[in-house]
């Protein structure tokens, strides 16, 4: 599984979540398996300074093999592009990755999911 998060820094682990998933400047790109983390890389979001048409930054992400988005918040022709893409997108998270990260994979609430 790939989790990607909003992030408004490339200190991975240890960026903060951003409030908007659109307009951050970062991904923080986490590989799961078994429950357990096995890489961590991030990315920067090419449309940081420029949102142009809908569905590029969904589709940018879903081009990264993401499985699951979180982020802050997102708006709703955003949730629905990733709903129809088959990835599952969490809002209404807040702090560091890693707490984000660990508490996804303890199975606890992040945040809100869209379904």
């Amino acid at each position: 599984m790939r989790i990607g998060i909003a992030a408004d820094s490339d200190m991975k682990l240890q960026a903060r979540v951003s409030r908007h998933f659109g307009r951050c400047s970062h991904y923080v790109l986490v590989d799961v398996e078994d429950g357990r983390v096995k890489e961590v890389s991030t990315i920067d979001n090419p449309f940081y300074n420029a949102h142009e048409e809908p569905g590029k930054v969904p589709s940018f992400i879903r081009d990264q093999g993401v499985d699951v988005i979180i982020a802050g918040s997102m708006g709703g022709q955003a949730m629905g592009f990733f709903m129809g893409f088959g990835i599952q997108a969490i809002i209404g998270a807040e702090g560091s990755v890693q707490e984000n990260i660990d508490s996804f994979l303890a199975g606890h609430d992040v945040g809100i999911r869209a379904d």
